[in-house]
């Protein structure tokens, strides 16, 4: 949990860095809390489902590498 410092400076719930930007992608590492590890568990799935329902709505794509395949028949 935030200190009682970290709450009077209004410091984020949640801390977040750029930590890369990658060929295809800007990586992210966030902090945050949970009381136990079932609830980070729910915690991380929740986040993630509403992050991807955000960039749908913005018109946001997640890039995945793609692989050219070329079949040659003998």
């Amino acid at each position: 949990p935030r200190t009682l410092e970290q709450v009077e400076n209004g410091d984020p719930l949640v801390g977040v860095r750029v930590i890369a930007l990658a060929e295809s992608s800007v990586n992210l590492r966030l902090w945050g809390w949970a009381m136990s590890t079932p609830d980070a568990f729910v915690l991380s799935c929740d986040l993630l489902e509403i992050i991807k329902k955000r960039f749908d709505k913005e018109g946001i794509s997640i890039p995945y590498n793609t692989m050219d395949v070329n079949l040659k028949k003998e």
